[in-house]
């Protein structure tokens, strides 16, 4: 065999196991949010116990997030926003609890339907895996900029063929509300997650921030 002819199948080697690791891979969105846009970027990689996650944009700053690749749950990230103090969230599954820490500490119980507001933007990791069309599941969110837990429900609201750009995406799209006729008259807004189908990864969000704004990020 010639060095050349080895070169090559070592190249070829490469380029197949980059198309068998999906999630190594950089995608990037646009965020709109009050009439203006700016751009947000976010690199997964996946190793054999972890899903590693990093997020920057031009707002919010950096994000780097930890899930567990057998569950696609969250157990650690680290928020860093300009001017602001690093927020860092520990997910201890011993004791069973969700610890916040920024200019304050602050621990929630932890259960199975325990989720953070930053894991459901991630890949897989939201409350409506598994359920069946119209099926709806309900669970606690916390909300690591207000310090807060709400209980919430997630509806699946069925599949999908949906064009964002230039691509034509088939996706699962899934409904968050506050649980409680009257907790919606105080909150009486929807959230909506569209999830790819095949790698579970977000490709759209739409929801009202804590100042009312609505936000939209959208895979580009």
């Amino acid at each position: 065999m010639t060095k050349a002819f080895a070169l090559v199948l070592s190249l070829l080697s490469f380029f197949l196991q980059a198309k068998e690791n999906p999630f190594f891979l950089n995608y990037n969105y646009k965020v709109t949010q009050n009439e203006r846009s700016y751009a947000r970027t976010l690199t997964l990689e996946k190793n054999t116990t972890h899903i590693k996650i990093e997020a920057n944009d031009e707002k919010n700053g950096n994000e780097k997030i930890l899930l567990s690749k057998e569950t696609e749950k969250l157990l650690e990230a680290q928020y860093e926003e300009p001017g602001q103090k690093i927020l860092t969230i520990f997910i201890d599954n011993i004791g069973k609890k969700v610890l916040l820490k920024k200019d304050r500490t602050k621990e929630f119980k932890l259960t199975q339907d325990t989720f953070t507001s930053e894991s459901l933007h991630y890949v897989g990791s939201s409350p409506g895996k598994n359920l069946a069309l119209k099926e709806k599941k309900t669970f606690y969110l916390i909300n690591s900029k207000s310090f807060e837990e709400r209980k919430m429900t997630f509806t699946y609201e069925g599949e999908k063929s949906v064009k964002l750009g230039e691509k034509e995406i088939l996706v699962k799209q899934f409904e968050m509300k506050v649980d409680g006729f009257l907790e919606s008259i105080f909150w009486p807004y929807t959230y909506f997650f569209w999830y790819e189908v095949g790698t579970g990864l977000i490709v759209r969000y739409e929801g009202r921030e804590p100042n009312k704004e609505l936000k939209i990020i959208e895979i580009i």
